[in-house]
C-alpha cells in the first residue's frame, strides 16, 4: 500500500498486540468505544486509509489498562504521551505521503496523463485477463496496452511489469459510484487483475529467464498456459468464500503456475520461491485495491477474522441479531439509504403468534438472534440432506458478513442461493429480515410464500402471481423495475419443502426434481436481459435430496441454537410479568 499503509499498519498493529495481550475482545472495546465491531475490527487490523483519532486510540489504551491492570504486555506501555508521540509520528507521515500523491495526481492532470472524462461503467463480468484490464481501463487512451505490459515478464525475456496502480487510482469511486452488475463486473476485474499481475512481477523480481544453452524450450513461451492456468481459480467477487479457502485456491494455482515456468527451461527457477514470491506481492497489490474499497475487501480479503483466532466469546457476550450487520454494510455502500417501508415494517411485527395471556412476544427486529451457519463444500452432494454429513462442514457465526459479501458477487445473480434448516431454524423469518435490511436504492425485493401458490406454474409464474397478490396488480415481472434503474432484484422462495410435499402426488414430479436448475434458467435469462436477479429459496433440511441442486447454487445450512443463543433468547427477550416463564416457579 505504500509508505502510508505502512505507518498507519505498524500502528494499529501496536494496538492490536495492546488489546490481544490484554485478552480484551473486540466486541467489549466496540461498545466501550461507541464504535461498530467492524469500525473496531477495521482499526485493529489496519483496514484503514488514515490514521485513527487520537480520541480512539486514548479510549483504546485507558480500557485496556483498567482491564489488566498496571502491567502492560512486553514491548508495550500505557503512558498517553508515548501513543500520543507515536500517532503523530504517523500523522506527519500520512500526511507527507498525502502531499507526494497530490502532486503527482497534478502533474498527470498537466501532461494529460488522465482523460479529461472518468471510464463508463462496464457491461459485462470479464472473464479472463484480457478482459478483466479492459474493464478498469474503461477505454482510456492512456493504458492502450497495459495488458500485455503487465503480461511481459511471462516471456521470459528479462523483461519488466507495468505498474497496475495507476489505471486503479480512482477504483473505489467508480465501485461507489456503480450499481449492480457492473459493480460486480469492477471488483471481478480487479480481482482477477491484481492475481494474474502479482505472478507477472514475481517473475520479474526474481529476474527468471530462458536459457538457450539449457537446450529448446519444452513448452515455448508460457504466458498463455500460465494466464490460462491463474484465470481458472475461484476468487472472491465470483463466488463467497473464506479467506482460507481464498488463501489455499490461490497459492495452490501460484505453485501450478511456477511449475509451468521451471518447464519452460528458464534459468535457476525454485517453483517453491517463485509460488511464495508471487503470493507476497499478491497480498501487497490486494491490499493497495482493499485500503479504500471495502465492497472488495468483503468479498476478496485473505485475513482471517479475529474470531479465528482469538477466544470465542463468552456467554455474556451479546451476539449479532436481526441482521443488523447486513444492513450496516450495505447502508455504508448505498449511502445511507434503507429497505423499502413495507419490508421494514416487518422488523416491528412479533415473532410468532401469541396468546393473549401469555408473555408478550419480541418483535423480529428486537427478538431474531442471527443463527450459526455451514456452507456446503460440494452442491451437488447427497449428502446435504444429512445431519452427520454436514457436521464436516466449517460451523461459521458471521452470517451477515456471508450474505452482504454474497450479494456482491457474480454468482448471485446466476444460481441460487438455497438455505436449508430444521423446522424451527428460522429460515422464513430470515427471508423477512433479508427484506427489511436491503436498501431500496440498490435491490428491489419480493417475498414469495410457495405454500400458498400452485406447484403446476413455473418460476416466472409463481413470481408474478404473487407480485398480484401483493401489490392487488397484474405486473409482468420485466416491469417491476424500470429500465437502466441499476437495481438487482432479489426473490426470496420461502418454503420449497411444501411445494415439493404439494406435488407429491402429481404425475409429473420429475418437475419439481428440477425446480432449482429452473430458478438458475430463469436468473440466466433475467441476466442476459439486463435485469439481473438474485434468488433465494428456503427448504427442510430433510427433503434436500429430492431436487437437482445445480453446480451454480450455494448451499448453507442455519444451525440450532447451542447454549449461549438459547441463553441470549432468555435474557431479557420476554416481558418479566407475572405470567413470563422466566418469573414462574420461582
Amino acid at each position: 500500500m505504500g509508505e502510508t499503509s505502512g505507518a498507519v499498519a505498524d500502528f494499529c498493529g501496536l494496538l492490536r498486540r495492546l488489546v490481544r495481550g490484554c485478552g480484551v475482545q473486540q466486541s467489549d472495546l466496540a461498545r466501550a468505544l461507541h464504535r461498530s465491531e467492524p469500525t473496531v475490527s477495521a482499526l485493529l487490523n489496519a483496514r484503514r486509509a488514515t490514521p485513527p483519532s487520537w480520541d480512539d486510540v486514548l479510549g483504546v489504551v485507558e480500557y485496556c489498562h483498567a482491564r489488566s491492570g498496571p502491567r502492560p504486555p512486553a514491548g508495550l506501555t500505557f503512558d498517553r504521551g508515548w501513543w500520543r508521540l507515536r500517532l503523530e509520528e504517523v500523522e506527519v507521515n500520512a500526511a507527507a505521503v498525502a502531499a507526494r500523491r497530490t502532486e503527482r495526481q497534478a502533474e498527470r492532470r498537466r501532461t494529460g496523463r488522465r482523460s479529461a472524462m472518468p471510464p463508463p461503467l462496464p457491461v459485462d463480468t470479464p472473464l479472463d485477463f484480457a478482459g478483466a484490464v479492459g474493464t478498469l481501463v474503461g477505454g482510456r487512451p492512456d493504458f492502450h496496452g497495459l495488458a500485455e505490459e503487465l503480461l511481459e515478464p511471462l516471456r521470459l525475456t528479462g523483461g519488466t511489469s507495468a505498474d497496475p496502480r495507476p489505471v486503479l487510482e480512482g477504483f473505489a469511486e467508480r465501485v461507489r459510484s456503480s450499481h449492480g452488475t457492473a459493480r460486480t463486473a469492477l471488483l471481478c476485474a480487479a480481482d482477477l487483475t491484481v492475481l494474474v499481475t502479482a505472478f507477472s512481477q514475481a517473475v520479474a523480481q526474481s529476474g527468471i529467464v530462458y536459457d538457450p544453452e539449457l537446450g529448446p524450450a519444452r513448452n515455448g513461451d508460457p504466458t498463455t498456459d500460465i494466464v490460462t492456468e491463474l484465470e481458472q481459480v475461484t476468487l472472491g467477487s465470483t463466488r463467497v468464500g473464506t479467506p482460507a479457502g481464498r488463501r489455499h485456491e490461490i497459492e495452490t494455482a501460484y505453485s501450478y503456475a511456477a511449475d509451468l515456468v521451471h518447464g519452460t527451461g528458464a534459468r535457476e527457477v525454485d517453483p517453491g520461491d517463485l509460488a511464495r514470491t508471487a503470493w507476497r506481492r499478491y497480498e501487497t497489490l490486494l491490499d493497495h485495491v482493499l485500503w479504500d474499497c471495502p465492497e472488495l475487501r468483503l468479498t476478496s480479503h485473505t485475513e482471517d477474522p479475529p474470531e479465528a483466532v482469538e477466544p470465542p466469546p463468552s456467554t455474556d457476550s451479546p451476539l449479532p441479531t436481526a441482521l443488523t450487520g447486513l444492513s450496516d454494510l450495505l447502508e455504508q455502500f448505498a449511502g445511507g439509504a434503507k429497505a423499502a417501508d413495507h419490508h421494514r415494517g416487518q422488523l416491528r411485527a412479533p415473532l410468532a403468534a401469541g396468546e393473549g395471556g401469555g408473555p408478550r412476544i419480541p418483535t423480529l427486529g428486537a427478538g431474531y438472534v442471527d443463527p450459526a451457519f455451514r456452507v456446503a463444500g460440494h452442491t451437488a452432494s447427497p449428502g446435504l440432506s444429512r445431519d452427520d454429513w454436514w457436521l464436516d462442514m466449517p460451523l461459521r457465526d458471521d452470517l451477515a458478513d456471508f450474505l452482504a459479501a454474497y450479494l456482491l458477487t457474480d454468482d448471485a445473480t446466476h444460481g441460487p442461493l438455497v438455505v436449508l434448516g430444521h423446522p424451527g431454524s428460522g429460515k422464513s423469518l430470515l427471508t423477512k429480515l433479508i427484506a427489511a435490511r436491503l436498501p431500496a436504492s440498490e435491490f428491489s425485493c419480493l417475498r414469495v410464500e410457495l405454500r400458498h401458490l400452485s406447484a403446476d406454474l413455473d418460476v416466472r409464474d409463481q413470481i408474478e402471481e404473487a407480485l398480484w397478490r401483493s401489490t392487488g396488480r397484474r405486473t409482468p415481472w420485466s416491469e417491476v423495475t424500470g429500465p437502466d434503474s441499476g437495481v438487482v432484484r432479489v426473490v426470496l422462495l420461502d418454503g420449497f419443502d411444501e411445494l415439493l410435499q404439494a406435488a407429491a402426488d402429481q404425475a409429473d414430479s420429475r418437475r419439481h426434481y428440477d425446480y432449482l436448475q429452473g430458478v438458475e434458467r430463469f436468473q440466466r435469462n433475467e441476466t442476459d436481459q439486463g435485469r439481473p436477479t438474485v434468488v433465494i429459496v428456503t427448504s427442510r433440511t430433510v427433503v434436500a435430496d429430492q431436487a437437482r441442486t445445480p453446480p451454480t447454487s450455494t448451499v448453507i445450512r442455519l444451525e440450532p441454537f447451542d447454549d449461549a443463543r438459547v441463553t441470549h433468547w432468555l435474557r431479557g427477550r420476554f416481558d418479566r410479568t407475572a405470567n413470563s416463564p422466566l418469573n414462574q416457579g420461582r
